[in-house]
């Protein structure tokens, strides 16, 4: 049926999301700050360490030391909740230490680097750190292993001489108490592990690094973005919603949509200045031959006629006209309209803007035509817009 196909009137839309814009703004607000308080909430959970876990550093870590891809919690990104401890060593050798070799090429520092990394974090050190700190005593830690503490180190080459030592915890005194530990058990062990004589310590552990200090401060650019992206994504939610709303509700609110129903338009009631449009109802009405008397049909039950009845009928007595209108009440909740209409002439409905619904209207129109009385029109009250 060809009344079937109606293309969507994207201006009708427009307006009525202007009609709701407060609660459009404040939904878009709402998320927008609900995102900025998550972001919030987030960065306070990431000072309190509560974000990261020590699994988490020692999985992270062990992926990292197998695939290239990864970074560890050791490189340059460190996540929130987690804290590195620095420290550094020096390590000092003789090439005959290394193999009676007469110059220290990439591969032999690659050995030593290789060397030193095992010894760092070598079982029989785990072992004992976990002992003499007592690491057990804590409820995040009360499972540690020995590999497991190993993968919260890490220990690589700087130069030919400088061994750096890292430590991640979500603890950061525990982070640089741990690096305290690893430090001294690696110049204790080098020289009878390793043979190397001069082994000593360069820089205490830190006791928390830079990011560390930051962890702790409101990141104002981090919660402007969540917040951004909050009011985008309410933006876009809220505009959907509205317009599978409009489709939906599929409102009377222009003379095409009175067309749609098959019915001619007679005109708009605005908001404001209601007398002169009664008036050109009225005088509409004038011209109206062989009519003597309408009913003024609303279409539901939120449409008040009493007025425009009154103005109508006011106009006529003006111009000493025998013509009348006569009010009914609203034809889907009542049969007052149709009977009624036994004693009239014509009908002419009224609808609300943005209320009264489209398949409401149609109906309406169907139980005029099936009056058999003449169906003058749709006029559409309280018109926001221009229809």
């Amino acid at each position: 049926m060809e009344a079937q196909e109606r293309n969507i009137d994207m201006r009708q839309f427009l307006l009525y999301l202007w009609e709701h814009v407060v609660i459009f703004a404040l939904v878009v607000l709402l998320c927008g700050m609900a995102m900025g308080c998550f972001s919030y909430k987030k960065q306070k959970a990431a000072a309190s360490g509560t974000i990261a876990s020590i699994s988490q550093i020692v999985s992270t870590n062990r992926s990292a030391y197998f695939e290239q891809d990864n970074d560890n919690y050791t490189d340059a990104i460190i996540p929130e909740g987690v804290y590195n401890s620095y420290g550094r060593v020096y390590v000092d050798y003789s090439l005959e230490e290394l193999g009676d070799s007469e110059t220290i090429d990439s591969d032999m520092l690659d050995r030593v680097s290789h060397d030193i990394t095992m010894l760092v974090r070598s079982s029989e050190s785990m072992s004992e750190i976990i002992d003499e700190l007592d690491l057990r005593k804590y409820p995040d830690m009360k499972n540690i292993t020995e590999n497991d503490l190993s993968y919260m180190i890490n220990a690589n080459l700087q130069g030919i001489h400088i061994v750096n030592i890292v430590v991640s915890d979500v603890n950061p005194e525990r982070a640089t108490l741990l690096e305290k530990e690893v430090m001294n058990k690696f110049v204790e062990k080098a020289p009878v592990c390793l043979g190397y004589k001069n082994v000593r310590i360069l820089d205490e552990a830190s006791e928390l690094d830079d990011a560390v200090e930051s962890a702790w401060t409101l990141n104002k650019k981090k919660l402007l973005k969540y917040f951004v992206f909050g009011c985008v994504v309410g933006f876009v939610f809220v505009g959907v919603l509205f317009f599978v709303l409009f489709i939906f509700i599929d409102a009377v609110r222009t003379d095409e949509d009175v067309r749609f129903v098959g019915a001619d338009y007679y005109g708009n009631i605005p908001l404001r200045n209601k007398e002169t449009s009664y008036t050109k109802i009225a005088y509409s009405l004038l011209n109206e031959e062989g009519i003597s008397s309408i009913v003024i049909v609303p279409v539901d039950k939120r449409v008040d006629i009493t007025e425009m009845c009154d103005s109508i009928n006011s106009v006529f007595k003006d111009k000493n006209q025998t013509k009348k209108v006569i009010s009914s009440k609203s034809i889907d909740v009542s049969a007052d309209a149709l009977e009624k209409l036994q004693d009239a002439d014509a009908a002419l409905l009224v609808s609300k803007f943005g209320k009264t619904s489209v398949k409401l209207l149609m109906n309406a129109v169907s139980e005029v035509n099936r009056s058999g009385k003449k169906n003058l029109g749709i006029i559409i009250s309280d018109a926001r817009f221009t229809c």
